[in-house]
């Protein structure tokens, strides 16, 4: 919304291209028996051909409403959390991605 406010009045496919190079992850918070919860993580990808931002939802509401792992990161997220101490493999379900 920012981007697409500024003086120089970017398209949504410029504010998406933006948006897609500097975030990695979008976290969602929801409130689950009144308390707030992760509920799903997204990692950003790209931008689609359509000019969408591309995501790729690596953990969704499980059953009790608290987030779990549904998809790999890409290898190159996995990595770059690597070099800042996160270790993927700590992660329910994750040894299996990464092999």
């Amino acid at each position: 919304m920012y981007a697409a406010m500024s003086a120089e009045r970017l398209g949504p496919a410029d504010t998406n291209r933006l948006v897609a190079g500097s975030v990695n992850l979008v976290v969602h918070l929801a409130w689950v028996g009144g308390v707030r919860r992760v509920t799903s993580v997204r990692e950003i990808t790209g931008v689609a051909d359509s000019g969408e931002v591309a995501s790729n939802e690596v953990w969704a509401p499980g059953p009790d409403g608290r987030a779990v792992p549904t998809a790999p990161l890409t290898h190159a997220l996995a990595e770059r959390l690597r070099a800042f101490g996160f270790d993927p493999a700590s992660l329910r379900g994750e040894q299996e991605w990464l092999r």
